[in-house]
């Protein structure tokens, strides 16, 4: 998800709720690295500044036990950040009176009416539109970087020495640097984890820029903040990165920067790309039922590399449902609830199994899907499937009458 500040939460790829796990992308360490965005900017012939793609943080997240209390509590960030959204479409704008330049955050996936295949792309398209404020050419570099933590999606705890929660899982993962078309950017897999196990798969970090793009694969990985300081001290010396290869076993962060010039109150946009593959969903049975979309896909690389072609068009398409829904005469209060609350298809309450049948949970606990079935006091009388993909919609159908319905036509409320 993209946070009301610019930051990236609740990474609920791997088949489960992760809801509070601690670390952003279900890490273990806040003193490691979490997925974020950074930007470098340098005026001609003034002096560089780094910061973090976020605004502030709350005022309750200032002070904790070993000082961090969220991911990346370190950064220095923008001063103010504003949030707009239209859903599946969210801005995040960001301003700094010491920055030359504000930035904003557009991004989205996509989501049109009557097309459920494409409306289920393992995709998070993040637009970043940078303005130079000043009247001098300035140097800027956007970068995106994240630990590869396949293997880890909170279903394996254990207390540290802190009494702190600590998640594991991943092990031997690798990042690979790769360059295809117009596409160039990190491809994370995992060289020994169980690949019938709901949290074996892959991620690609990628970019689509034009202009100089480079890469870190790997960080120092000494502890006690190590990993943060590695990548900034690097990042932050001339807003390009260096891939000195550090022994970073099983987790290893990831990073793909692209440098360009903006001329005087000029403005830039640069795309980047987060796209998965994580095929093992078991539903509520021990049986797997796997995801539509992964069938669809050879791997995380696959992803973008298939769907580049088609994002304007896709946008488009996007777009179009959200400004026609928008546009209407319904009141605010009313248009707002609708149009957020289809957000709700694209949790984990919501799966569309490989055969591509789709299956809901009533809703979903923190780690744990919550009352399973697609239960008929939930999803008999649901009303945003059957008018956005009503192919998805007879699915629902087709299980209630197809299925749980007996010879005497007593229905079963939970599909089991």
């Amino acid at each position: 998800n993209l946070g009301g500040i610019g930051d990236l939460r609740q990474w609920e790829i791997m088949n489960i709720p992760a809801k509070q796990n601690p670390g952003g992308p279900n890490r273990h360490d806040l003193e490691s690295i979490s997925a974020v965005f950074c930007i470098y900017a340098k005026p001609a012939d003034g002096k560089s500044i780094t910061k973090a793609l976020m605004g502030p943080i709350e005022y309750f997240q200032y002070e904790a036990m070993m000082g961090q209390p969220v991911e990346n509590h370190g950064l220095p960030r923008f001063r103010k950040a504003s949030f707009d959204a239209a859903y599946p479409f969210g801005q995040v704008n960001l301003s700094d009176r010491d920055m030359p330049v504000d930035v904003k955050i557009r991004a989205y996936n996509p989501l049109i009416p009557g097309h459920a295949d494409d409306s289920g792309i393992p995709i998070a398209v993040l637009r970043y539109v940078v303005t130079n404020k000043t009247d001098k050419p300035t140097t800027v570099s956007v970068c995106g970087v994240m630990d590869n933590f396949i293997g880890i999606d909170g279903s394996r705890q254990h207390s540290d020495w802190k009494g702190e929660q600590v998640l594991f899982g991943a092990s031997k993962n690798k990042n690979e640097i790769r360059e295809e078309g117009k596409l160039k950017g990190i491809y994370m897999y995992s060289e020994s984890a169980d690949k019938a196990d709901p949290a074996w798969g892959t991620i690609a970090l990628t970019t689509d820029s034009n202009d100089r793009v480079t890469f870190k694969t790997s960080v120092s990985p000494l502890g006690w903040g190590s990993e943060i300081l590695s990548f900034w001290d690097d990042f932050s010396a001339d807003g390009m990165l260096t891939d000195a290869k550090y022994d970073q076993p099983d987790k290893p962060v990831g990073a793909v920067a692209a440098s360009f010039e903006i001329p005087a109150k000029g403005t830039k946009e640069i795309n980047f790309y987060v796209t998965w593959h994580f095929p093992n969903r078991f539903g509520w049975s021990k049986t797997r039922v796997g995801n539509y979309y992964a069938a669809q896909y050879s791997d995380a690389w696959d992803v973008i590399k298939r769907t580049h072609p088609r994002l304007p068009e896709l946008e488009k398409r996007t777009k179009q449902f959200v400004n026609a829904f928008i546009a209407s005469d319904f009141p605010e209060p009313i248009k707002e609830a609708a149009l957020f609350n289809v957000s709700t298809l694209r949790t984990q309450t919501v799966f569309r199994a490989e055969d591509g049948i789709m299956f809901g949970w009533e809703g979903v606990h923190d780690r744990a899907g919550s009352c399973f079935g697609s239960c008929t006091h939930v999803w008999n009388y649901e009303q945003a499937t059957a008018f956005l993909f009503g192919s998805l919609s007879k699915t629902l159908r087709h299980v209630e009458f197809g299925v749980s319905t007996d010879e005497q036509g007593m229905m079963s409320f939970r599909a089991n």
